[in-house]
């Protein structure tokens, strides 16, 4: 193993530790006993011979279930990772990382051994690994080197009930290759009671429902609409720690900025108080970097409560130790396409029961506990959706439409999509027959190769792209008048917007932000950082 290797290693070591127990649930048992716990460990027989009889299969189960950790643990001691590798696909970075921790430690072997995870930028595999947590978008690129997916056995589509849009695609592709491969066998895996839409689908493949909940949760609506969410969380985080039992809290806000003025201000109203308990304030959202991410596992200092600030990041497959209380916001940041400026943008929009549900569901996971929701029963109940609306519906769809290509879909409209894209988004959609498909299908690989193509090439495939007129381009073209207008009156606004949903370059600890900032304003402007 050479020196970059080495280092490698040790910074994978130090992002993520092992958990230290928390709860009085976790301290007062081993990992076998919190194991045969689960609601799934009951039906554990019962599911392997619905596994053995069936291709494709769609489990449903409550959060706390154990389906995440337990099914890649069934499928080995069943002897399918003799055949080939055991995949599960989790929708977020920082699910994949801690799933496979919790798994690797409960199969008391080494991480990256014989469990290991596989995300953007980092892969803690090795040749030894036969089961294997990733993200839904690794998998996906998996597919320009290998159709087949050969080298799996099974695979787990986890938390397919978000409905991604990498998770959409993926199932159309498996799809097609549980059609060519019989030996494969698929698993969704969904927390709502949507499942009959992916049963049918599949063409009607058996559902099997994980009974109960591990631990009761409590669901306490607001009695009033609030009118700021961020000061209504705050006031509920100071009324739980300091009239509640013993337990960590858990707040799910927006993004990055209302969890950083929530943080700010939930600390500054503490230290108005006489002597109150310690409390230790930990954010977390994608743009964290991954060791400060690894806090939320750990054991706080001086045994104080923690008060976990996450964004939707902390909705699905992360359990951390010790969670008792839940407050709700109601919203969520979701990825819509912008027809006025051509490009997705993030919108602060509600959530939806089925989100909702979910996030109660984190107060059960280690003990009974208690969800504070900032909106009323009636918003619940005639307000909000049942299921979020898809992301294949509501972004641009240029990077698939590059993908499928390159994967030698010749009519995209033609896909199977459980949720076909609208109509509008159909113009963009190419026909078959088109020179410029053809074209597009060139290109396609230039984005999704999986090998590092040199300079040249590059560059050369780069003037091509340019002498093709896409249909975008000439939309865009269209539009080109209005937006420049729109662009020139919304100016002002519309700059510090970009910036804060535009993911930052640079990791700001809060303590060192002066520190910082001096080499910051150092940075040349043609750099655009």
């Amino acid at each position: 193993m050479g020196v970059t290797d080495k280092e490698q290693e040790n910074k994978r070591k130090r992002k993520i530790k092992k958990s230290d127990a928390v709860s009085s649930f976790a301290r007062s048992k081993t990992i076998r006993e919190q194991r045969e716990f689960l609601p799934v460990f009951a039906v554990r027989e019962e599911l392997l011979n619905v596994i053995r009889d069936n291709q494709v299969i769609i489990i449903v189960g409550e959060t706390g279930s154990g389906k995440t950790t337990q099914l890649t643990q069934y499928l080995h001691e069943d002897g399918y990772s003799k055949h080939g590798i055991i995949g599960c696909t989790q929708p977020r970075r920082v699910a994949a990382m801690s799933v496979a921790k919790r798994v690797s430690e409960e199969t008391m072997t080494k991480l990256g051994e014989t469990v290991g995870y596989a995300i953007r930028f980092e892969d803690c595999t090795s040749d030894k690994t036969v089961i294997k947590y990733m993200t839904d978008g690794v998998l996906l690129r998996e597919t320009l080197k290998e159709p087949d997916l050969d080298k799996y056995s099974a695979i787990i589509l986890d938390e397919a009930h978000e409905r991604s849009l990498h998770t959409d695609v993926l199932m159309g592709l498996l799809k097609r290759i549980i059609a060519r491969r019989r030996d494969l066998k698929l698993i969704v895996t969904s927390a709502t009671m949507n499942s009959k839409q992916f049963s049918d689908f599949f063409g009607g493949v058996p559902i099997f429902e994980i009974p109960g909940r591990t631990f009761p949760v409590d669901v306490v609506f607001s009695k009033t609409p609030c009118e700021d969410y961020v000061d209504s969380a705050i006031k509920q985080i100071l009324s739980i720690h300091l009239s509640q039992p013993s337990g960590d809290i858990l707040v799910f806000m927006t993004g990055q900025e209302d969890i950083e003025i929530t943080a700010q201000v939930t600390a500054e109203r503490l230290e108005q108080l006489d002597d109150p308990p310690p409390l230790s304030i930990l954010p977390i959202y994608s743009q964290l970097p991954a060791d400060l991410q690894a806090k939320i596992f750990e054991k706080a200092e001086n045994n104080a409560r923690k008060c976990i600030i996450a964004t939707n990041i902390a909705e699905t497959s992360l359990t951390v130790d010790g969670i008792m209380y839940v407050i709700d916001s109601g919203y969520c940041k979701l990825k819509v396409f912008n027809p006025r400026i051509g490009m997705d943008s993030l919108q602060i929009t509600p959530i939806s029961q089925a989100n909702a549900n979910q996030r109660s569901g984190r107060a059960g996971r280690t003990g009974a506990g208690t969800c504070f929701r900032l909106f009323t029963e009636a918003a619940f109940l005639h307000e909000m959706f049942m299921n979020t609306i898809p992301e294949i519906q509501r972004t641009n769809l240029s990077n698939v439409v590059l993908l499928l290509k390159s994967l030698g879909v010749e009519n995209l409209l033609h896909f199977d999509f459980m949720d076909p894209p609208p109509q509008k988004m159909h113009l963009f959609i190419l026909l078959p027959s088109s020179s410029k498909t053809k074209r597009l299908a060139e290109l396609g690989p230039m984005f999704y190769s999986i090998k590092e193509q040199n300079f040249s090439q590059t560059e050369k495939r780069r003037k091509d792209m340019k002498e093709t007129k896409s249909m975008e381009e000439e939309l865009k073209h269209v539009q080109e008048i209005n937006k420049r207008k729109e662009i020139e009156r919304r100016k002002t606004e519309q700059i510090p917007r970009s910036r804060i949903a535009t993911p930052g370059k640079f990791a700001t600890p809060r303590p060192r932000a002066r520190t910082s900032r001096t080499p910051r304003l150092k940075t040349p402007r043609h750099y655009g950082l």
